[in-house]
């Protein structure tokens, strides 16, 4: 749960920040800050990466007597698609933060 969390809490927040650097400000603002704009940058990113993780669809009763009842065994090209999988996410992670700092720091810069 903790990386999980650090992995999308970090990639959002770059995200957000680098909107709100580039992007015009729009919609109330509260305290002279326009959140709008980080916002919706971060929502777009959000279902962007909802679309792209598969969604694991099972009845969580039926997993638990799945594995009382079974010991799961991942054959080899189960176990090569996981780690190609891990691997694809892990570049992406890299390749989105290394770019939002990119961003942020042309963007502050000007």
């Amino acid at each position: 749960f903790a990386s999980g969390f650090v992995f999308f809490f970090t990639l959002f927040l770059f995200f957000g920040w680098a909107a709100a650097i580039w992007v015009q400000p729009a919609g109330p603002a509260l305290n002279g800050v326009f959140y709008t704009g980080p916002l919706v940058a971060s929502l777009l990113l959000w279902l962007i990466l909802l679309a792209i993780v598969p969604a694991k669809a099972t009845n969580p009763a039926d997993e638990v007597i799945e594995e009382k009842m079974r010991v799961e065994v991942e054959s080899p090209k189960e176990t090569r698609n996981r780690h190609a999988f891990e691997a694809g996410v892990s570049a992406f992670f890299w390749f989105a933060l290394f770019g939002m700092i990119v961003v942020i720091a042309v963007g502050s810069a000007s």
